[in-house]
């Protein structure tokens, strides 16, 4: 089962998380990304976008936390040899 809205919103409805973290790669790109940060701010939950691939996705996720209302923090991986 892939991480998206419905998955996301039934985690939420329980209220077993105080943040989330999906990743833009794999719920399906920036759209669904929107959708669960939007469903997440509905139950005041914050969003801190799982990355561990390129720079690529750096960018996109970037871009969506900028316009996320309830981002919290963008986690993303070092390129090799930085401390």
């Amino acid at each position: 089962m892939r991480n998206t809205a419905p998955v996301f919103f039934r985690l939420l409805q329980v209220k077993e998380a105080d943040l989330i973290q999906p990743d833009i790669c794999v719920v399906g790109g920036i759209s669904e990304m929107r959708r669960i940060a939007t469903l997440a701010e509905a139950f005041f939950v914050g969003v801190a976008p799982h990355h561990p691939m390129g720079p690529l996705a750096t960018a996109v996720n970037v871009h969506f936390s900028a316009a996320a209302q309830n981002f919290r923090i963008l986690e993303y991986r070092l390129p090799k040899g930085q401390p």
